[in-house]
C-alpha cells in the first residue's frame, strides 16, 4: 500500500506532537513532588497536560475512523478541543477563586489546602 504525501505529512505531524506531549507528561511527572513556595501550580499544570494527553489519545483515532464522514469528524474534533480547553481552564483557575468574603485577606482553597492571600494594595 502506497502512502500519499498527505498521509506521510499527517504521520510526521502526529509523531512530532506525540513526542512533545510525551515530553510534557514526563516533565509533569518529574515535577509533581517538587514543593516550592514560588511555584505552586505544578499540580494544576500536570493535570492540564494529562487532560490534553487523554483527549488526544481519544480524539486522534476517532477522527481518523470518521474521516469518510467529514461533518462528524469536524464536529468531534471541535468539541474535543473546546472541552479540553474548558477543562484546562477550570483546573488551572477555579482553585484560585477566593472562598471568603472580600478580596483583601481572603482565604484561597488551592488543591486541598487553604492559603491566605498576601496581596496588599499599593499606597
Amino acid at each position: 500500500m502506497a502512502w500519499t504525501l498527505i498521509e506521510q505529512l499527517q504521520g510526521i505531524f502526529y509523531g512530532f506532537k506525540g513526542l512533545l506531549l510525551l515530553l510534557g507528561i514526563f516533565l509533569a511527572y518529574e515535577t509533581k513532588s517538587v514543593s516550592t513556595e514560588k511555584i505552586n501550580d505544578h499540580r494544576a499544570v500536570g493535570m492540564a497536560i494529562y487532560n490534553v494527553a487523554v483527549l488526544c489519545l481519544i480524539t486522534a483515532p476517532v477522527t481518523m475512523i470518521l474521516s469518510s464522514q467529514q461533518d462528524a469528524a469536524f464536529a468531534f474534533a471541535s468539541l474535543a478541543v473546546v472541552f479540553s480547553s474548558y477543562i484546562t481552564l477550570v483546573v488551572l483557575f477555579v482553585p484560585k477563586v477566593p472562598v471568603g468574603k472580600g478580596v483583601m485577606g481572603s482565604r484561597f482553597f488551592f488543591w486541598g489546602r487553604e492559603e491566605q492571600s498576601s496581596y496588599v494594595l499599593p499606597s
